[in-house]
């Protein structure tokens, strides 16, 4: 077997594919009989999902009638994917040396502020960016008391100048009038120049769009991550939740496995 049908449990996130037909319960008992442990044939089958939705092509012979997830329970079935499970020792010496890179400053910490589901829901999401980004005092205390709403934010391109548009910020009850800010005042990012122009190029496309994904902390400095999207249909938004019903199908059945 090929290393590239050995998965490991590092995502579990579903991506576009659809299905026409739910999942068959017989499926999901056959396959807790190959990984009797319910998380981790949860875990599995949603992450061959996303590996199918990106592309790859099916281990098995299918037919029009089968989903993602349909794919991923029969290929387990099978034996054409296999759990690879971490050692233990494998995993202290990783903490170890993440631990230590923590200690000497070379590894950063970060702490998420705010995230975009809807940027994830309405947008196909292709490379992300790191920035910077310009903010008053009491843009920043507003931010570390959790005022800031993403939902609606997005990033363009004017006069060679990368800027976020749309990024709530509340005032900061205690500021004076001097020192008060705008809400959703326009708030200038921090690129490289090569980096502003590719966004420009990617954002002239037809449809495409920078929504700011997330606001985080990195070094007790506010980054924020922008990605270059793709504007969903109707159809895609339609295949993603038939996925996530597919997937709550699949822990319904395995709940009622266990509870024989």
């Amino acid at each position: 077997m090929s290393q590239d049908n050995i998965i490991s449990l590092e995502s579990t996130k579903t991506g576009n594919r659809g299905s026409t037909l739910p999942m068959k319960s017989e499926l999901v008992y056959k396959a807790a009989l190959v990984i009797d442990d319910p998380q981790k044939l949860i875990n599995l089958v949603s992450k061959r999902v996303r590996q199918l939705n990106s592309g790859r092509s099916p281990l098995i012979p299918t037919v029009p009638s089968m989903g993602a997830a349909d794919i991923a329970l029969t290929e387990i079935i099978e034996g054409k994917i296999k759990l690879r499970e971490i050692p233990i020792i494998e995993l202290w010496s990783v903490a170890s040396q993440r631990l230590q890179l923590y200690h000497t400053g070379a590894m950063s910490t970060h702490k998420d502020i705010a995230t975009n589901r809807k940027a994830g829901r309405d947008f196909h999401i292709g490379e992300k960016y790191e920035a910077g980004i310009e903010l008053r005092g009491t843009e920043v205390k507003s931010i570390r008391s959790g005022k800031i709403n993403i939902s609606d934010a997005f990033a363009r391109v004017d006069k060679g100048q990368l800027f976020l548009y749309g990024c709530d910020i509340q005032p900061w009850e205690t500021a004076g009038v001097w020192f008060q800010h705008e809400s959703k005042r326009p708030r200038r990012l921090l690129l490289h120049k090569r980096e502003i122009l590719k966004l420009e190029h990617a954002s002239a496309v037809k449809g495409a769009s920078l929504p700011l994904l997330r606001v985080y902390w990195k070094n007790d400095k506010v980054k924020v991550e922008i990605g270059i999207g793709k504007g969903k249909t109707h159809s895609d938004q339609r295949h993603d939740l038939k996925e996530k019903v597919e997937l709550r199908e699949a822990a319904r059945e395995m709940a009622r496995f266990n509870q024989r």
